[in-house]
């Protein structure tokens, strides 16, 4: 086993715990007082993205890039307590396999599964780089926001591509810092934060690595121009909707290639195995 994995792993075992109790997104008493002031920061700031939809028309767009999944293996890597596509993926795919470090949140999913009445599912509380968890030829693999909390990206690609069947695409969303203001601002943030041993947001690095690991065949950058839309928010909340849902539609247009989303805050990828 590489160094770099074991070094991942090792990180895992310290993600496992804080993910018992706490997830990435909420205040928490485990976090720093910096970690928690960021984070209502960025809820009150994205809200406007959440007004305008945009986060749900991006899980459309993934949907349709995963086409029919009757007849495949998927992966939902690192789902918490699930996505907004879990039940669907369970209920429509040949085999689903849920993945997540923390037995909380995979307990969670287990609870809306059996209330779906969904059954087959196999669902692992594991760390995806261990030997731990047995299964390979994912034809389909669904990742949001799990990417980046791998610290040597290029090694957890190995580790993904092993898993995955010839031919097979992985469907991806994560955070950029390649835009100067956001890279600055995680810069100094990252020193004061709970998790960042495990938080890892796509420089352009990362982004060169992905492109040599496998065959880009979509990339969607994600609050781009939309972005500007949280200091109109500021002002008026029904404006800002307005203008992101309005700029979103040109980032869904113009944000399709690696040098086009450098200025946005987050990118999803549909990649496949070469």
């Amino acid at each position: 086993m590489s160094t770099k994995r074991q070094t991942m792993l090792q990180t895992n075992v310290a993600q496992r715990e804080y993910y018992e109790n706490a997830d990435g997104y909420n205040e928490s008493p485990l976090n720093t007082r910096s970690t928690n002031i960021w984070r209502r920061m960025r809820r009150n700031a994205y809200s406007v993205f959440k007004n305008a939809e945009i986060q749900k028309s991006v899980v459309q767009l993934h949907r349709q890039w995963m086409g029919d999944v009757s007849n495949a293996k998927v992966l939902d890597l690192g789902l918490g307590q699930g996505n907004p596509l879990s039940l669907q993926l369970a209920r429509e795919a040949r085999e689903y396999v849920a993945i997540d470090l923390s037995s909380t949140r995979m307990d969670m999913f287990r609870t809306k599964l059996r209330e779906a009445g969904i059954q087959g599912a196999k669902t692992y509380v594991a760390d995806f780089l261990s030997d731990e968890f047995p299964e390979r030829g994912f034809d389909i693999v669904y990742a949001m926001s799990v990417f980046h909390h791998f610290e040597h990206i290029d090694a957890f690609l190995d580790a993904l591509s092993d898993r995955m069947s010839v031919g097979g695409i992985a469907i991806t969303q994560d955070p950029l810092q390649t835009w100067l203001p956001m890279k600055l601002m995680r810069l100094v943030y990252h020193r004061l934060q709970t998790g960042g041993a495990w938080e890892f947001p796509f420089t352009r690095d990362s982004l060169e690595i992905i492109e040599r690991k496998f065959k880009v065949e979509h990339v969607q950058g994600i609050y781009g121009d939309s972005k500007w839309a949280i200091p109109i928010s500021i002002f008026s909340p029904e404006i800002a909707k307005r203008f992101a849902q309005r700029w979103h539609l040109k980032d869904l247009r113009d944000a399709t290639n690696l040098n086009a989303i450098l200025s946005c805050l987050r990118v999803s990828f549909m990649l496949r195995k070469q």
